[in-house]
């Protein structure tokens, strides 16, 4: 999930649209049919593209991931 968040919020800061990160999620879903991972991805890209713009484009890349990080390693407590 880290590696996950990881990417979508570094392609959020590169100027990816949520439209095309969405529209690779659906290709993504119609090559290779994984229900979880695709309602992940969404559900992970509709928060990253909620988030506002930081000036710390580091900070934010590493505060996000470890967002979703920690938010694993609390299911397993």
């Amino acid at each position: 999930m880290m590696e996950v968040a990881h990417t979508i919020m570094q392609k959020k800061q590169e100027g990816m649209s949520l439209r095309d990160m969405l529209d690779g999620n659906d290709k993504a879903y119609d090559e290779q049919p994984n229900e979880f991972l695709y309602e992940t991805f969404k559900t992970v890209a509709r928060d990253a593209f909620s988030q506002p713009e930081m000036l710390d484009k580091k900070k934010q890349l590493n505060d996000f991931s470890a967002k979703y990080y920690l938010g694993c390693m609390k299911m397993y407590e």
